[in-house]
């Protein structure tokens, strides 16, 4: 009806993959008031088309021995997370690399288990977001849909993408414009019978496609500028070991090959990139440029398709460009803040695929096994980046100032807790002295909290007009544990490479809409400030621990206990010490002598630094831990 008031929410969610339905699961819990809108008419529609050849590269491990939920999520690589812990996607098959198919199935059923379905408004297609009125910063967003051809409006204070990146990017080749892409290949393999295949890309994208049609297809080749592959770089979106039968095929001389660009710059070779391709008559692609080529036969000159792999691309051409919001140097990613808040656009923030930018080839976040954590922790953040510590403070629980009990839940949550298993380095739990003396002392301790968080630009983590001493617990692997000896567990020359574009995104933040520490005192925080806290001496080699041994064997993921000290007014923390616990070949950390004893040991060597009197660590105190004390 014309002149009709739109429709309001607090939040409006945009998206219903993955990412954007636990982000509805999350906002339910919290009661939110908000709304999903969703292009198409189910929930994961994007996953009803890709992967294109349809089986997954995130693990379904339904037997894993141990009968904790919690720890089961570390291998499941696939299942949403809620409070009553169904349904499972571990339910739907036994299948270790599942059907793609059934993740739209897996998220209709868990929208329908949590009653989840009046909030959604499929079948909505966002046509613009905009600013209301004269688009202050504060002003509410305004989106514009188009359902079936009706036009509807809505608004929101907040908005949350989760749109994934469907775009694809493009080779800025001379006639790539005769290529098809990762996006609109057939996957007819009758098609390809016969035919000379050239796949441009060197991810999963590339090789699945290469496996895809080597059954189908004479002869298949990948150009790749490198290869990166995920068992040295634990980045698992890196090329996986299941989708590398192409180079058997390769190096066991089956017609398929592999090129590599040359790295040196050689004056000489001329690279697929640097020729001309054209269209022919009977529609295969010849490249052409290079006088040398020019003298091979036709056949050996042309290629029937060419497919690229090359990525994906954020949408946001919605945005009307008054706060369309500022993407990455490579155009791949939205710069975000810690508190996964556009750079440029107040209240716009994003999950799931998208909210990667923050843990980009450091982490899992990009990932249903890494987002879910991101998009559960979310409706906090958002809170606490809007209205303060002291409005919106992190759910807790408070215990007793008991070494023995603070390590008995420390080692409870290492042994079973998937959330810093899987956002290794970027998600752990927190531990805060509360109290003004030994006798009125207690720990407030706060779970699976984006560590970032804890040094970010835009939001204070504690009140920030009293020092704080805290501790945490991550998971992380060595940084120098990476690269071609990592099977060997031999250290790498050069630490993990930092992540890119991300230092400066809180600073840009704070100066244009003000932050904690004033327009001007925000510093960059880069995750690389802490993981190289390792003893430069200790033994370089791998052990399944079974005892404890000298040094600090901690190459795999491990946890590390680190305390901090901040001072009121100031942005970042200051490490005082940390304990690296021995790796375990099992990961379970269950043995007294290898893992729990030295780690109890640390903190109580180190409980001076908390303010806790010996009357806090001595035996008496240990006689009377509460050993059923969970958080």
């Amino acid at each position: 009806m014309a002149g009709a008031q739109p429709e309001h929410h607090e939040f409006i969610v945009v998206g219903a993959g993955p990412g954007g339905v636990q982000t509805a699961y999350s906002m339910a819990k919290e009661q939110r008031d908000f709304i999903v809108l969703e292009r198409a008419g189910a929930a994961g529609a994007f996953m009803s088309q890709f992967p294109r050849f349809r089986r997954l590269i995130s693990i379904n491990k339904k037997y894993t021995g141990e009968s904790d939920p919690d720890y089961n999520l570390r291998h499941d690589w696939n299942s949403l997370l809620s409070n009553e812990r169904r349904p499972l996607f571990t339910d739907y098959t036994d299948q270790y690399w599942p059907h793609a198919d059934l993740i739209p199935q897996y998220l209709a059923d868990y929208v329908t288990e949590h009653k989840l379905d009046r909030h959604f408004r499929f079948s909505t297609d966002v046509v613009e977001i905009r600013r209301e009125g004269g688009g202050s910063n504060d002003d509410r967003f305004v989106i514009s849909t188009d359902s079936a051809g009706r036009n509807t409006t809505f608004t929101c204070d907040v908005l949350v993408m989760a749109t994934g990146r469907p775009g694809h990017a493009t080779l800025p080749w001379n006639g790539a414009e005769h290529f098809e892409t990762y996006d609109t290949m057939s996957t007819d393999l009758s098609k390809y019978r016969n035919k000379k295949v050239l796949i441009v890309g060197g991810g999963n994208s590339a090789f699945e496609v290469a496996d895809g049609l080597s059954s189908s297809a004479a002869f298949v080749h990948v150009y790749a500028r490198s290869l990166r592959f995920a068992y040295q770089t634990h980045y698992v979106g890196d090329l996986r070991a299941l989708n590398l039968e192409m180079l058997d095929r390769y190096m066991l001389k089956s017609q398929d090959a592999l090129i590599l660009r040359p790295q040196d710059n050689h004056a000489s070779i001329v690279g697929p990139e640097a020729l001309n391709w054209t269209k022919r008559a009977d529609g295969s692609l010849e490249f052409s440029g290079d006088p040398q080529l020019q003298r091979l036969p036709l056949r050996r000159r042309t290629y029937d398709y060419v497919i690229s792999c090359v990525g994906r691309l954020p949408e946001v051409s919605f945005f009307h460009e008054s706060i369309r919001p500022k993407l990455s140097k490579s155009g791949r990613w939205v710069r975000l803040t810690t508190a996964y808040e556009s750079v440029n656009v107040k209240n716009l923030f994003f999950t799931g695929n998208l909210g990667h930018y923050r843990d980009y080839r450091q982490s899992s976040g990009g990932f249903i096994h890494g987002f879910r954590y991101v998009a559960k922790a979310l409706p906090h953040v958002i809170a606490l980046r809007r209205n303060g510590w002291d409005q919106a403070p992190w759910p807790s629980s408070t215990m007793h100032c008991d070494i023995a009990g603070l390590t008995d839940i420390l080692f409870k949550r290492i042994s079973t807790a998937s959330s810093m298993y899987q956002m290794f380095k970027y998600f752990g739990d927190v531990v805060l002295l509360t109290g003004a003396s030994v006798e009125q002392c207690s720990l407030k301790y706060f779970r699976d909290v984006p560590q970032e968080l804890l040094r970010s630009g835009v939001l204070t983590f504690f009140s920030g007009v009293q020092d704080v001493t805290f501790l945490t617990l991550t998971m992380e692997y060595n940084p120098f544990f990476h690269g071609e000896g990592s099977l060997h567990h031999k250290r790498a020359a050069h630490s993990h490479p930092a992540p890119v574009d991300i230092a400066e995104e809180d600073i840009r933040f704070a100066n244009t809409f003000g932050g904690p520490y004033g327009n001007n005192t925000a510093v960059p925080s880069l995750p690389e400030e802490v993981g190289n806290d390792q003893p430069a001496d200790r033994p370089w080699h791998w052990r399944a621990a079974a005892a404890p041994q000298e040094g600090e064997v901690s190459n795999f993921i491990h946890p590390v206990l680190r305390i901090w000290t901040r001072r009121a007014g100031t942005q970042l923390p200051v490490m005082i010490a940390s304990h690296h616990v021995q790796e375990d070949l099992q990961t379970l950390w269950e043995l007294e002598d290898a893992y729990v004893k030295p780690a109890r040991e640390f903190l109580r060597s180190h409980a001076s630094l908390w303010g806790m009197g010996d009357s806090c660590v001595g035996t008496r105190c240990e006689e009377q831990a509460t050993t059923n004390i969970r958080v």
